[in-house]
């Protein structure tokens, strides 16, 4: 039986109750009615979300939309493996601990890869809360391995031992610069002579 706006005299105010959760429709009822068709075309996106694999895609689309390339590229990389290793008709609602920890496992990363490709499945199901998507997420907290700081350094022979790979030497004041200052590829890259040193 599909809910339906009802009025209440005392407060002169529409309302619709969902779920046992009541949303307030305002004191015009053609407004509240408006109101009214846009939460149950709502609600009835997010009932098609029955499955991990359909939240995922969901938050997919979002993400190609709303963060960079290179973050939508890691979450898809990462998310489509966790789909491969769940399979693709897990409920939301039985989704569990025991699937991620399987998944983090059967992929042999260090323990700072492990933190991050968690982070992304736990912030899909952080994101579908905020969007309204489910109304509660089935994971409990998850203790993430610690993220641990890699120091590679390199001697001025191997330096020059991988510089000499380089046949462009334009490329080579590049990594020259990235070796000297110990600035990070992506750094460097959109560093201009606009921008001061020291402060």
């Amino acid at each position: 039986r599909q809910p339906k706006p009802f009025f209440r005299k005392f407060t002169k105010s529409w309302y619709l109750t969902i779920r046992g959760k009541q949303y307030p429709l305002g004191k015009d009822k053609r407004l509240a009615w408006q109101r009214y068709h846009e939460i149950m075309a709502t609600h009835a996106a997010t009932d098609q979300l029955a499955t991990v694999a359909q939240l995922c895609d969901v938050y997919l689309d979002w993400c190609q939309k709303h963060r960079k390339s290179a973050t939508f590229d890691k979450h898809k990389r990462y998310l489509q493996s966790f789909i491969g290793s769940i399979g693709t008709r897990l409920p939301i609602a039985k989704l569990r601990k025991k699937h991620i920890t399987a998944w983090v496992d059967s992929l042999n990363l260090a323990t700072t890869t492990q933190n991050d490709v968690i982070t992304i499945v736990l912030r899909v199901f952080n994101w579908a809360l905020e969007e309204g998507h489910i109304e509660k997420s089935p994971l409990p907290r998850i203790k993430k391995p610690p993220r641990k700081r890699r120091e590679v350094y390199y001697t001025q022979e191997q330096w020059q031992q991988i510089k000499s790979h380089v046949p462009d030497s334009e490329f080579i004041d590049f990594l020259d610069f990235l070796w000297s200052t110990g600035s990070r590829p992506q750094e460097a890259r959109i560093l201009e002579a606009s921008h001061e040193i020291g402060r």
